[in-house]
């Protein structure tokens, strides 16, 4: 989906009335559980999954002393996700905010949650536009919730991690999984910015090249995703200082170092996007250049060969009039000279051309 805003669909509702308000809604609707009780040996940890109509029930199991990461991958279902927020007592507004998948990137901070609001990108082959969808993470006193537009399993590596280095992940809380998901998302940034790099470099080459079919139009595409993609990352700069900020127990003193390295990647990919839009920017002028380059050629191309048939025009045109008396019409050489100097007009035109480079 391309991310533009949708509020004219919540138009006439009170505020935090919970409306889907996305185009997703056909899917199948995945949920997987991971649990782990911290400080604890490696057999704490467990994932499962659950359809829709188990996961309430599940939901009820949830301890005080055991962190627990429940993955939803699909919001359409309103019912499901009015259950979820009752379960866990959010705000009307972040209720709202789940079901609206056109969010702003944010961070919003509430009595018992800290919630954040992401958008993941991907290119559109077809269109060769930026297409996102959206993610929200909620972190609360022993839990995670994470909330996916589509049910593509885009946190499988993040699960994989968690299985792998579970020893890792029982030294923290539940805060930990919430910094390493905001960070997996922002690290898969970079494959976005390397995808638009490389189609900067195609199109520099193409210049160099002289080959310009559809490139005006690849030129508005790749400017329009960098602007789409800067859109996206500038809004992030305020989650890490305001993470690092907060002095409650449910981010904790431990896991805010690592927000430094945060801080610093969305940085980074504002600065090489700055970079590929002022390039972007040069590319576009030195398109229009070469156009005009070319346009003058070929505009001097033809100007030299009106120059040289001009004068022969005229030859033509004067012994092409109906006079019945014409000297040279009774000459027996003079259609032979008439060609003579006619030659050697265009032959010396064309001569005094090439001197100049003209031609």
């Amino acid at each position: 989906m391309v991310y533009r805003l949708r509020k004219s669909e919540k138009l006439g509702l009170p505020p935090g009335v919970a409306s889907y308000s996305g185009d997703i809604s056909d899917q199948k609707i995945k949920i997987d559980v991971i649990s782990f009780k911290p400080e604890s040996g490696k057999k704490s940890y467990s994932h499962k999954r659950y359809d829709p109509d188990e996961i309430i029930d599940e939901l009820d199991q949830i301890s005080d002393d055991i962190v627990t990461w429940i993955d939803i991958q699909g919001i359409h279902n309103v019912d499901l996700m009015q259950s979820i927020a009752d379960k866990f007592d959010f705000h009307p507004i972040l209720s709202e905010d789940l079901l609206s998948p056109q969010q702003r990137p944010k961070l919003d901070l509430y009595s018992e949650h800290i919630a954040v609001f992401m958008r993941r990108v991907f290119d559109n082959s077809d269109t060769l536009e930026l297409e996102t969808d959206q993610i929200a993470m909620i972190l609360g006193k022993n839990y995670i919730l994470s909330f996916n537009e589509l049910n593509d399993g885009k946190f499988k590596t993040v699960r994989d991690m968690i299985s792998r280095n579970v020893e890792l992940f029982l030294q923290h809380g539940n805060d930990f999984i919430f910094y390493v998901l905001i960070d997996y998302v922002i690290d898969s940034y970079f494959l976005e910015a390397e995808n638009i790099e490389a189609e900067i470099d195609e199109i520099e080459d193409l210049i160099a090249t002289h080959k310009f079919d559809n490139l005006n139009e690849q030129i508005r595409a790749v400017k329009k995703r960098v602007l789409g993609f800067k859109r996206i990352i500038t809004p992030l700069r305020e989650i890490p200082s305001k993470l690092r900020k907060l002095d409650i127990s449910l981010f904790n003193q431990s896991t805010k170092p690592f927000l430094i390295d945060l801080e610093d990647h969305i940085f980074q990919l504002i600065d090489v996007l700055d970079t590929n839009r002022e390039i972007m920017m040069n590319l576009k002028e030195s398109y229009v250049s070469e156009m005009s380059t070319r346009m003058n050629e070929v505009m001097m191309t033809l100007t030299v060969v009106s120059s040289i048939l001009l004068p022969l025009t005229f030859i033509t045109s004067l012994y092409g009039m109906n006079f019945q008396y014409m000297p040279e019409l009774s000459w027996k050489y003079a259609y032979l000279i008439v060609w003579l100097v006619m030659i050697g007009i265009a032959g010396s035109l064309t001569y005094f051309f090439r001197i100049k480079k003209w031609l």
